[in-house]
């Protein structure tokens, strides 16, 4: 879970510095797999610059963390890895909106067939 101090605005946002204490991912390592792992892992920048992961991005961090020094994945593998789960993630939400579409379709259905057969008077 994220911490609750966030930036000085109080907008749940964390310098890097921040998010290497949290993690123990050391800030150059922060940068290098920004360019590795760019769609998963893509910190906001402020006006001038300067990096500000939300919980997503911290999550993504902690993730990558396991994957490459707890389970022993090269980048290459754990990027993959990222990959495949977020494939994953796409199918059940195009499922789930599959199922959602075919729900309204039906109650569409009904309220026509209950309209078409009210009495006209």
């Amino acid at each position: 879970m994220v911490g609750q101090k966030g930036d000085s605005t109080g907008n749940g946002l964390y310098s890097i510095k921040e998010v290497s204490r949290q993690t123990g991912v050391p800030s150059h390592t922060l940068r290098f797999w920004e360019s590795r792992f760019g769609e998963f892992l893509q910190p906001r920048r402020t006006p001038g610059g300067q990096r500000r992961y939300d919980g997503k991005a911290v999550e993504a961090v902690r993730l990558i963390q396991s994957l490459v020094y707890e389970q022993g994945m090269t980048l290459a593998g754990a990027r993959r890895e990222l990959e495949q789960r977020e494939g994953v993630k796409d199918a059940i939400q195009q499922k789930e909106m599959e199922i959602i579409l075919s729900e309204i379709t039906e109650l569409v259905r009904e309220r026509l067939i209950s309209a078409l057969d009210e009495p006209k008077g």
